[in-house]
């Protein structure tokens, strides 16, 4: 099974967990704790860049905002499901509480599959995890149906735990097109010119504290211990690595021209 499969089967899982709670809290504690998932959901979203705003590591940053917004969703649900029993135990008729079960199974059923695309959905822009949830096909459908109102609450999150510095320019779950192109020429591989200067060719990652972003790009050597790449790519980083053949190593900026978009690193 694929990641994205055992995602799905959590989830799934976690729904019908749901549902059967749902049968117990009956209609309104099932839709009180929609919407006390919307709310805790639209709170921590709101609450999220005040809190975790001081926290420079990307991981760290992005494991305690989701822990901020799920707090606060187990608490709306729980507050929810506690109101709405309290008002089904006043229900006698069994036909009433029959129906009131039903409702209340399917409106768990929808806030467990409402909050896993919450918290999903800002993962998308997360390399190691975004595989994973954009191949969900329970979550992409969630995405489907969810209205546009709804869908900014994610976007304004995952914009919030974004390093990238790149816009977003595909929905959360759509597929990236796929654009015929004609293939390249393999005569190329063998060039002398590309032989030369493939080694030279490195790679650029600069972290950026001021702006809480991650920056990577491409550079090439110059000269002994000297790496020119663009001066974007390393625009208020405190700390910058070059990556060549596996390995890393720590750079310092010696020249930067931000008119020309060039910087010139050392790297010992």
């Amino acid at each position: 099974m694929t990641s994205s499969q055992w995602l799905d089967l959590a989830i799934l899982a976690v729904a019908f967990v749901a549902a059967v709670s749902g049968w117990r809290s009956g209609a309104l504690g099932s839709l009180l704790s929609f919407v006390g998932v919307v709310l805790g959901a639209v709170a921590g979203v709101l609450l999220a860049p005040h809190v975790v705003g001081g926290i420079d590591g990307p991981r760290t940053k992005l494991f305690a905002t989701l822990f901020l917004i799920l707090a606060l969703v187990v608490i709306g649900e729980i507050a929810g499901v506690v109101l709405g029993r309290a008002v089904r135990s006043a229900i006698r008729n069994p036909v009433l509480r029959a129906v009131d079960s039903l409702i209340g199974s399917a409106l768990q059923l929808v806030t467990v599959l409402v909050a896993a695309w919450l918290l999903a959905t800002p993962l998308t822009s997360q390399p190691t995890l975004a595989g994973a949830v954009r191949g969900s096909k329970v979550l992409s459908e969630v995405d489907a149906l969810a209205p546009e109102w709804l869908k900014k609450v994610p976007t304004r999150l995952a914009n919030l735990l974004d390093t990238s510095g790149l816009p977003a320019v595909l929905e959360p779950f759509s597929r990236t097109p796929v654009v015929a192109v004609d293939a390249p020429d393999a005569t190329l591989a063998a060039s002398p010119v590309v032989e030369a200067t493939r080694g030279s060719v490195v790679k650029i990652r600069g972290v950026a504290p001021s702006c809480q972003k991650v920056l990577e790009g491409s550079g090439f050597v110059i000269a002994p211990n000297r790496v020119m790449s663009n001066a974007h790519v390393v625009a208020g980083a405190e700390t910058v690595t070059v990556e060549v053949n596996g390995e890393s190593y720590e750079a310092s900026v010696v020249s930067y021209d931000p008119n020309q978009d060039i910087s010139i690193l050392a790297v010992p």
